[in-house]
């Protein structure tokens, strides 16, 4: 839980802000908790007052990161515009943000999904990620449903597509990390217009042609 006093939610910030540095840089598996106190200009000790382990610090940077994407997701959800131009938005929303986004927030989501898959190789899948992964699903698929509802987009499969969706954002941001002169702007055009022309009743009300 996040403290409510001043003086301990700046130690708590400084500590999540060193952990991402140290988790960027070094990954869950190496990273220490040592060096996170280090970085946070505090002791050891201190760190343990707020967090149990470099796990549990790592999850409150996982639940900080899909805060965000919820919270963006939601906010589309809620507008009160056709299904299009709500899924136009996400993929314009998420494609943007490679455009800004610092190397240590595209190490953290090499890490966690580099955590995710790890802990279903082990055989002790993440319950808190998958069902954060499910929420995200479970939002697209309303934006989905509304466009079939509303005779938007042809009778598809909301929970298939959904995933599609988001492995399609997925993809895109790993290549991007791996080569960052990508053309974000060309990316986000071709994949609007492939998505929508794939599921709308009239595919020629996508954006022009390049």
């Amino acid at each position: 839980m996040t403290p409510q006093d001043p003086i301990q939610q700046e130690k708590y910030t400084a500590i999540i802000e060193a952990a991402f540095k140290v988790f960027a840089r070094d990954g869950l598996h190496k990273g220490k908790i040592a060096d996170i106190a280090k970085e946070a200009g505090v002791g050891k000790g201190t760190v343990y007052e707020y967090f149990r382990s470099k796990e549990e610090i790592f999850t409150a940077i996982l639940n900080q990161f899909f805060d965000l994407i919820q919270i963006g997701l939601d906010e589309v959800n809620h507008l009160e515009i056709p299904a299009d131009q709500k899924v136009r938005m996400l993929l314009e929303l998420n494609l943007d943000w490679f455009k800004t986004t610092t190397t240590e927030e595209a190490l953290i989501v090499t890490e966690i999904w580099a955590q995710g898959l790890r802990s279903f190789y082990i055989g002790q899948p993440d319950d808190a990620l998958i069902l954060r992964y499910r929420k995200i699903q479970s939002t697209m698929m309303s934006i989905l449903n509304q466009g079939v509802t509303d005779g938007v987009f042809r009778a598809v499969e909301s929970e298939t597509l959904a995933i599609l969706l988001m492995a399609t954002l997925d993809g895109i941001g790993l290549h991007f990390l791996m080569n960052q002169s990508l053309d974000i702007e060309k990316l986000k055009r071709v994949t609007i217009r492939a998505f929508l022309e794939g599921i709308l009743v009239r595919p020629n009300s996508t954006q022009p042609q390049e």
